[in-house]
This record gives C-alpha cells, structure tokens and sequence, in this order.
C-alpha cells in the first residue's frame, strides 16, 4: 500500500468532520438566539459551545503537522507576501466599514427597522451579562479581537483548508462561504424579524466577506490579512451595535 493510498484511509473521517464543522455553529446559534433564549444558562451555554467548536482546531493541527511530515512540506506560506495580504485586507475591510456606517447613517439610524434590533441587541446582552457599556467594550474586545482570530482558524484555515483538499477551490470557497454566513442568518433573522429582503442582503454581505478572506489566504497562505480584515469588519459593526444599544 502506497503513501497516497495511507493518506486516503487516514483522512476519510474528516469528510464527517467537516460535515459537523460546517453545521454545529448553525445549530448552537438556534440554540442559545432562539431555544434558550432568554434563560440564564445562555452565557454557559455559548460559552461551552465556543470550546467545543474551537477544540476541533486541534486534532486538524495535530492532521495537518503529521501531513506535513509524511510529505516533506514546511508549510511555508506561498503566493503573495504577506504585507500584500495585510495591505488587501485592510483596504477591503475599510471599504465595508465605510459602506457600513454610512448605511447605518445614512438610512437605517433613524428607520422603524432599528427599533426591534436595538430591543435585541439590549436583551442579547442582559442574557450575555453584559448590558452596561463597560460590559459592552469588554464582550467586544472578545469579539472583535480574540473571537475573529479563532473564527479565521476555524472557517478558513480548518473548514476551507479541509474542502480544499477534497474538491475544487471555488467550490470549497463557496460551501466554507455559506457555511460561515448560515449561522449569522439566523443571528440576522432575530434582530430584524420578518425583514426578509434586509436579511438576505446582510446574509449576502456575510457570505461575500467570507468568501474574500478564504481568497486572501489561498493567496497568501497565512491568515493574517484576513484575522486582521475580519477584526475591523467585527469593530465597526460593534460600533454600530454599541450605538444601536446605548443612545
């Protein structure tokens, strides 16, 4: 037996792997958004769903160090450098913001709208423990410095590297792509509910951002333009929130 034919035995649980990895966080959300919302088990349940999706970066690092051994490979990045990747990543993470806020600004500040998700945003972060402003600036400390970083592991270098090496990359771009903005189609679907045309086009927003990073790191083999794209992106749509909750 070859050492191809060794790798393909080794990795066939991954298919299943991926399968879970591309749907549990879809799943936890509906949990604590919409199931256990509300209930003072929320912050414990998100919390503990957070290890466990993150945990799963782990056993495809230790995978993909043992890869690297049986091929030879340092894993080095390739294609651009990475200053190229940080400089495009920045510049398209600016652009969303801009166009961000000066929708938000522009036509959404003031519109009936905001009314239901700045309700949302309020009870999310009673459940969450953080309904003051400081709780606010900590919670999106986490979320937009620590929690970006995690989820660029996750859904570009485990989820989009994992369908990389099993179909084409355009594909695996688009399914990785959709499986990142499911679940914040359903964080969508609470803050503005029945608001089916603003939460397409929101949901659309999420897919096409995930869609431009997991093209970053193909580019570049790193994930720090896209850790630090998805940082400003997170950033400015926290602002929005902290406006939305506190005004």
């Amino acid at each position: 037996m070859n050492l191809a034919e060794n790798r393909r035995l080794a990795t066939w649980p991954w298919g299943v792997i991926l399968l879970v990895a591309l749907t549990f966080p879809t799943l936890i959300t509906w949990v604590y958004f919409y199931a256990m919302a509300g209930s003072e088990t929320v912050r414990w349940i998100y919390s503990g769903s957070k290890v466990l999706q993150f945990s799963l970066l782990i056993p495809w690092y230790l995978y993909c160090r043992r890869e690297a051994a049986q091929t030879s490979n340092d894993a080095s990045p390739s294609g651009w450098p990475k200053w190229k990747g940080i400089q495009a990543g920045v510049v398209f993470a600016l652009a969303v913001v801009a166009i961000g806020v000066l929708l938000y600004v522009g036509v959404l500040r003031d519109s009936s709208l905001m009314t239901p998700a700045a309700e949302q945003i309020r009870g999310k972060l009673a459940d969450m423990g953080a309904a003051s402003p400081l709780g606010y600036l900590g919670l999106s400390v986490f979320l937009a410095g620590i929690h970006s970083l995690l989820e660029e592991g996750y859904w570009r270098w485990f989820v989009y590297g994992g369908l990389r090496q099993r179909m084409p990359v355009p594909l695996a771009n688009g399914i990785s792509s959709l499986g990142f903005m499911a679940h914040h189609f359903l964080v969508l679907a609470a803050f503005f509910p029945g608001q089916w045309t603003w939460i397409a086009v929101f949901s659309l927003a999420v897919a096409v951002g995930g869609a431009a990073w997991a093209w970053l790191y193909q580019r570049t083999g790193s994930l720090v333009g896209p850790w630090l794209s998805h940082l400003i992106v997170d950033a400015g749509i926290l602002a929005i929130g902290y406006d939305l909750a506190f005004r």
